[in-house]
């Protein structure tokens, strides 16, 4: 069932010149959600990179986080949200959570300056 459905993902996304911008950018955040619920983790990520790759502007899908997480890919997860860090430098939550991500690989100095930046940004610990 499941590889029907990324089978007609990857088709519709070998058309991309006959598709609409927003529906190609969705059909590959799908494939890449569906790897993610098959467990592929390696393909979820592989797509979730050409998307952002693809579309710079955007943010990380948040399910891109969770691929992170379930590879324990720690320095990956701070670089996710460095990118969306620099896409709006106001989101405290984003310096928040890479602040935490910081601490666990020992990054004391950088996870201190996150958090005091999320806390002027109005997140509450």
């Amino acid at each position: 069932m499941y590889q029907e459905a990324i089978n007609d993902y990857s088709n519709s996304i070998q058309f991309d010149s006959t598709f609409s911008f927003h529906f190609t950018q969705y059909v590959l955040l799908d494939r890449a959600n569906l790897y993610s619920t098959m467990k592929k983790y390696n393909l979820a990520e592989r797509d979730y990179k050409i998307y952002l790759l693809k579309y710079p502007d955007n943010f990380v899908p948040q399910d891109y986080y969770l691929v992170k997480i379930m590879q324990n890919d720690v320095p990956g997860l701070i670089n996710l949200y460095t990118w969306d860090i620099n896409l709006n430098p106001t989101n405290g939550y984003a310096y928040y959570s890479r602040a935490v991500y910081k601490e666990q690989i020992g990054d004391e100095k950088g996870a201190c300056d996150d958090y005091k930046k999320a806390k002027s940004l109005g997140v509450k610990r």
